[in-house]
């Protein structure tokens, strides 16, 4: 190499190290600096991981002195944690310490009745088999509430068949056409007209949650509450870290020696949600003109509006690598329909879709906006 190309490629180094270090002294500096520093330095103080926020971001806190909504449209990745990697990981532990993630391969106790709490997970394929395991250990990780676990499978063969924990209800959705996209929204429709439960938790196949959601939906719907979006942070594991979760979710334990994160982020309106029954099926459940991947969660979480809403998150959920759903960004895909459904009054959209058969074994309702 020249002297003059050495010296162009340690002089672009060198303003790369200096880019960093520019940026690091920001978010130290502007990025709450009163939680950053104890964050990088010391243990995080219980509670206080859920404050942290961007710069020029708005948190408001609930009604409870407990959890807080995002006063912003659309997500956000927390800065402080992609600028110091260390600090995620920091965030992260405080998080869990507060509320635990346990993975269980059986339910830690008996039901002596039926469910209060009832999982709807949905789920296509084989790929991702170990990312639903995992959450399923999650979620017979329970503790403080009665629950049961549904998991809606949306294929032609019934894939899932003796592959699941014992006491996971399996729930064949047959589509009814060769080639038709994954439907989110039907198959959680499906799921809650099987539930039992007095509450259903709309849920990914690929999201950890802590032991005591179930007890948490069940608290705040004896205070009043309808809906409810828990979610304050979303961990997003990198793919060795995820490797490990799977193989100790298999073996059931505590979520822990997880180091590896590739982002934290706040403000999702995905993921999972919790809605007493009776009010999802009374605003119409999730759209069913929904096909593929992305925009039906912010649809449905927008009707969520007309109930008796708790959008403050405090809860911490742990979201497992895996690669981008081929097509979930495509302008002609499920987002285009997301910008036709919105341009509709939300009262509108529950009025229409409250009034369809939505979950039916039959396939989903594509019927539109109109």
């Amino acid at each position: 190499m020249s002297g003059i190309v050495a010296g162009a490629v340690g002089g672009a180094a060198a303003t790369g190290r200096l880019g960093r270090l520019r940026g690091q002294a920001g978010t130290l500096v502007f990025d709450r600096p009163r939680f950053a520093w104890p964050l990088l330095l010391s243990s995080v103080l219980p509670r206080r991981w859920a404050g942290f926020h961007n710069r020029e971001e708005r948190l408001v806190r609930g009604p409870s002195k407990i959890g807080f909504d995002c006063d912003w449209r659309w997500t956000s990745d927390l800065t402080v944690a992609k600028v110091f990697p260390t600090a995620g990981v920091r965030l992260l532990r405080a998080a869990v310490a507060e509320w635990p993630i346990e993975l269980r391969a059986a339910p830690t106790s008996p039901r002596a009745s039926g469910p209060d709490v009832s999982f709807i997970v949905g789920h296509r394929g084989e790929e991702r088999l170990p990312h639903l395991l995992a959450t399923l250990a999650s979620l017979l990780g329970q503790k403080g509430c009665a629950t049961e676990i549904l998991v809606v499978e949306q294929s032609e063969a019934p894939l899932l068949e003796g592959k699941l924990p014992a006491g996971v209800r399996r729930v064949h959705q047959i589509p009814p056409r060769d080639g038709m996209p994954y439907s989110r929204s039907w198959a959680f429709n499906r799921g809650a007209r099987e539930a039992r439960g007095r509450f259903v938790v709309l849920h990914d196949n690929d999201v950890l949650v802590p032991s005591r959601y179930a007890a948490e939906v069940m608290r705040l719907g004896q205070a009043g509450y309808e809906a409810m979006r828990l979610q304050r942070f979303v961990f997003y594991l990198d793919q060795g870290s995820t490797a490990r979760v799977c193989e100790a979710g298999a073996a059931g334990s505590s979520l822990q020696g997880t180091t590896g994160l590739e982002f934290v982020r706040q403000n999702c309106e995905g993921h999972t949600i919790a809605v007493n029954r009776e009010a999802y099926l009374k605003i119409g459940g999730h759209d069913e003109a929904f096909l593929g991947w992305g925009g039906e969660d912010n649809e449905f979480y927008d009707r969520c509006r007309l109930l008796r809403l708790h959008p403050w998150g405090y809860l911490p959920f742990v979201h497992l690598w895996h690669a981008p759903q081929p097509g979930k960004l495509r302008p002609e895909g499920a987002l285009a329909h997301l910008d036709e459904a919105m341009a509709v009054p939300r009262e509108d959209r529950t009025r229409r879709l409250s009034a369809l058969p939505f979950g039916s074994p039959l396939g989903p309702l594509l019927t539109g906006t109109s």
